[in-house]
């Protein structure tokens, strides 16, 4: 009995004390795969809000990447890089849509295999080294989008607003207009015609000015005439601005450009003109208006603009008293406005000319005519055929001799219809 006992303990001690078996250690987690998990930063920004999982990210991405083709130098690294993340983790999931990305993949490569430009190096420095100690990030970062927009992305500016972000800077949104569509809005606000309009067109010129305006580009001829526009209808005092010296005025945008070039024509008898034709046609009832007039003048600092307003008591007499203020293609405009009665009364004369008995009174109407039109006949092509070579004359003898060679091509014209030619082709 005290044999089975003392057996019996030992049996339990040594199961009690027994050591335990070794535990089995869980396999540790595969990892993943390359081939399978976006590895760039770049997917990170490009996928940022994206709903819907991989597949989703993957069908937003071709739209992206189409948005990445107008990069054109250095910075196409960037889609470069986001495209071959594409093919490694999209390829499977969206095989059908592997093509497009497979032949943009390479143009983006050699893109980004070009040395690096100005604005290009700027951007890499702020995206790589943040904002600093800069106060103004989100400020310096929309110059860049501004100036050099050429070279801007969707994704450029994406990873620039997340560096303001991290910088302190606050969520912000870019803007990626470049300084002529800036401009195109100064040049929008100046079509203004009342003066809290045109006081509503402050905001275009300051941010114009705040972006694409800086000691080392000055303002141009253009965007300073466009900007008194703006505040020549908002004030009747404007203060004279200051422009880069060397640049022209641009037809474009500015429609009424004198011409000697010297400025512009910015509000006719309290309206606004778009074309010579439309101008021409608001001076005709004008008698009691005014001109409101931007011309250069050179002091010692450099060259200026200055708003003049001009007494507009009439076409022909404003033609008189300011023979010089005349814009481009004004005198063209008004030999067209004129060819109809002159056409006219040159018709008259030639089935006047039919009667022998009546050709004087034939050469009064074309006589009449042509001096109802003397700035058009002078510069015409039809008068030269009865012009005198070399011959002293006085001004009546040159009349009549212009009178009497537009008489003989006018009869001419009438069978062959060139006078309507001759007369539009005048400069």
């Amino acid at each position: 009995m005290r044999a089975f006992v003392s057996s019996l303990l030992c049996a339990c001690g040594s199961v009690a004390c027994a050591a335990p078996p070794p535990a089995v250690e869980a396999p540790p987690p595969e990892p993943a795969s390359s081939s399978t998990e976006p590895q760039s930063a770049e997917w990170l920004y490009a996928t940022d809000g994206v709903p819907g999982g991989r597949k989703a990210e993957c069908r937003a991405l071709v739209t992206g990447l189409e948005s990445e083709a107008k990069c054109t130098g250095a910075l196409c690294s960037h889609a470069a890089s986001l495209a071959e993340d594409w093919l490694r983790v999209c390829k499977k999931l969206t095989p059908e849509l592997s093509g497009d990305v497979e032949r943009r993949v390479e143009e983006l490569r050699k893109k980004a295999r070009t040395a690096p430009v100005a604005c290009e190096q700027e951007v890499e420095r702020l995206l790589k080294n943040g904002c600093g100690k800069r106060e103004d990030c989100a400020g310096d970062a929309q110059s860049w989008a501004t100036r050099c927009a050429d070279f801007s992305t969707p994704l450029v500016l994406r990873m620039l607003e997340v560096a303001i972000e991290r910088g302190g800077g606050g969520r912000s949104q870019l803007d990626a207009r470049a300084c002529p569509a800036l401009l195109a809005d100064v040049q929008k606000a100046g079509a203004c015609t009342q003066q809290f309009a045109c006081q509503d067109g402050f905001a275009a010129i300051d941010t114009y000015r705040a972006r694409c305006v800086s000691s080392a580009r000055p303002i141009s001829q253009t965007a300073a005439v466009l900007e008194l526009a703006v505040r020549s209808g908002a004030s009747a005092k404007v203060e004279p601005l200051a422009f880069a010296g060397g640049s022209k005025l641009d037809p474009a945008l500015l429609p009424l450009i004198f011409e000697d070039g010297s400025g512009a024509v910015l509000m006719t008898c309290g309206k606004r003109a778009t074309s010579v034709d439309a101008y021409l046609e608001l001076r005709k009832p004008c008698t009691d208006g005014e001109l409101v007039l931007a011309r250069r003048f050179d002091g010692p600092e450099g060259p200026l603009l200055r708003v003049g307003r001009l007494p507009h008591l009439g076409d022909v007499a404003f033609l008189a008293a300011f023979p010089t203020l005349r814009v481009e293609g004004e005198p063209k405009a008004r030999y067209r406005a004129a060819l109809p009665a002159f056409l006219s009364s040159v018709d008259l004369a030639a089935k006047t000319a039919a009667d022998p008995k009546q050709s004087t009174e034939a050469l009064r109407i074309l006589i009449a005519a042509i001096e109802g039109n003397i700035d058009a006949v002078r510069n015409s092509a039809a008068p030269r055929w009865g012009r005198p070579r070399r011959r002293r004359s006085t001004p009546i003898s040159r009349r009549r001799s212009w009178s009497l060679g537009c008489f003989a091509e006018s009869r001419m014209s009438l069978r062959t219809s060139t006078s309507k030619g001759a007369f539009a082709s005048a400069p």
